[in-house]
């Protein structure tokens, strides 16, 4: 086995979830395309069905549209199925050529591009998952071999480890963009920042509100600027409290006393003064722990809780989830957000007589007497993150 070719067999895999998005593992398709000369390289990462097209990886040579073929027809009709996972095979290992020749595949798809030859392989992750590769070879040359199945075979527990760890990367990424979405329809902010204040990541909810200037702003340098002078350097200090007690935690070696100083200090609360609230605006600062990454730093997650902006954006969750009627529901969902009755009334362009009818209703179904205990089952509902 050529050995210096799997090495860079192997680094092309594991560069395959670092490629661009609209590039992932082309960089090994590629590698393998020549590694192999073949004429196709195809990953098969979801095979296509009725209404799915599948996700479908391919090295275009010299045939675009080969590739809309058979992820539109004919891979249904594809010999190569089910395969051992792990197991390269040639196509004449599998079905009988003379009579495999007469088959509207290969007339009317193989023929036509020019392909007589494919080598395939299945594969299976430790969840369930299968996948496949197919190399496929033209007319003119000569059949895969032995050497070729043994380094294809090599090759593929590279491949597996790659599409675990990047399936790993993109359900991360969609939890986090759940959270993400929750935390902007209560419209609470998030920052990430470093110990030098340096912004590293923020939500939409954050976004809107350092736009607006009030009492938080990013510096031309990518520092957060938090409130006045006075303000910004009391909240310097605290963050400084709080990431010096993570140090003297691992300094400690985790000893139960630090760990108790760490659990009192990794959490605190600092409110800014603003002008259009008496209450101002709360921020809640937790310390993140470095992780194991070579470049890792601790980090302090801020949660912005700014009472003048309306928490609940749909009405759609509360008439559901109470049954309520649609015009009850915008009645609710405006007294949730901090309006009078009679300020609900006039944007609702109804007479207060009709709100009180409505809220009454809505304390029928909600089965609550009091308007600040309606707001309050509202705010405690799931329709809160909605």
């Amino acid at each position: 086995m050529d050995y210096q070719l799997l090495n860079q067999l192997a680094l092309a895999c594991h560069q395959g979830p670092v490629d661009e998005e609209n590039r992932l593992w082309q960089t090994f398709l590629e590698t393998s395309k020549d590694a192999f000369n073949a004429q196709y390289v195809t990953l098969l990462l979801r095979p296509p069905s009725d209404g799915d097209k599948g996700v479908v990886l391919n090295v275009f040579a010299p045939y675009l549209d080969t590739y809309h073929s058979y992820r539109g027809h004919y891979y249904s009709q594809d010999p190569l199925v089910d395969l051992p996972p792990g197991k390269a095979l040639c196509l004449d290992e599998v079905v009988n050529m003379d009579e495999f020749r007469q088959t509207d595949y290969y007339q009317n798809f193989l023929y036509q591009v020019e392909t007589e030859y494919i080598l395939g392989v299945d594969f299976e992750d430790v969840s369930g998952f299968r996948g496949s590769l197919r190399l496929t070879r033209s007319r003119d040359d000569s059949n895969f071999n032995g050497d070729d199945k043994a380094l294809l075979e090599a090759v593929i527990p590279h491949l597996v480890l790659s599409i675990e760890h990047y399936s790993r990367r993109v359900n991360l990424e969609t939890h986090l963009a759940a959270y993400q979405a929750a935390f902007d329809q209560m419209a609470l902010g998030c920052l990430v920042v470093k110990p030098d204040m340096q912004v590293q990541s923020k939500n939409q909810a954050a976004s809107l509100f350092l736009n607006e200037r009030r009492g938080l702003a990013i510096q031309p340098d990518g520092r957060l600027q938090v409130g006045t002078r006075a303000e910004h350097k009391a909240f310097s200090a605290l963050i400084a409290s709080m990431l010096g007690s993570l140090e003297s935690y691992e300094a400690a070696d985790e000893s139960l006393e630090a760990a108790e100083i760490y659990e009192q200090n990794s959490v605190n609360a600092f409110r800014i003064q603003t002008i259009d609230s008496l209450v101002g605006v709360g921020l809640l600062c937790r310390v993140l722990p470095p992780s194991s990454t070579p470049d890792a730093s601790p980090s302090v997650v801020i949660f912005i809780s700014d009472p003048v902006r309306p928490k609940l954006s749909t009405t759609r969750l509360l008439e559901q989830l109470f049954g309520l009627t649609h015009s009850e529901a915008r009645l609710c969902l405006l007294l949730a957000n901090g309006a009078t009755l009679d300020e609900a009334a006039q944007t609702l362009e109804v007479t207060r007589n009709t709100a009180k009818t409505h809220l009454s209703a809505a304390f029928a179904k909600t089965g609550v007497a009091r308007q600040p205990a309606l707001v309050q089952l509202i705010l405690r509902s799931v329709a809160s993150i909605g």
